[in-house]
């Protein structure tokens, strides 16, 4: 029964996994340990944009706490994030 509900939360997830986020998951593939302001920064998007971003992708447990320190962006105390679970299927950013 587990390994049916693993699929079943895969696929639901599969799914769910828009454009956006994809984006926001890719720069954290790219910076690895990373704050919602340098992301936003690395996009070039306003925070505005990236923070619920990463709240979804927190929701989906794609992402995790990694640590809380200086921003390198902002230059204040903030939480970094990580990947949690590596990606499967999502958008393909580089067709759009």
């Amino acid at each position: 029964m587990k390994r049916q509900t693993s699929l079943t939360a895969f696929y639901e997830v599969q799914q769910i996994v828009g454009f956006r986020q994809t984006q926001v998951y890719e720069a954290f593939e790219s910076l690895q340990n990373a704050t919602n302001s340098e992301i936003a920064d690395w996009l070039d998007w306003s925070i505005n944009r990236v923070t619920p971003r990463t709240y979804e992708l927190r929701e989906l447990e794609m992402l995790e706490f990694s640590e809380r320190r200086t921003c390198q962006v902002t230059g204040r105390k903030a939480i970094a994030w990580r990947i949690k679970r590596k990606r499967f299927k999502m958008y393909d950013t580089r067709t759009t």
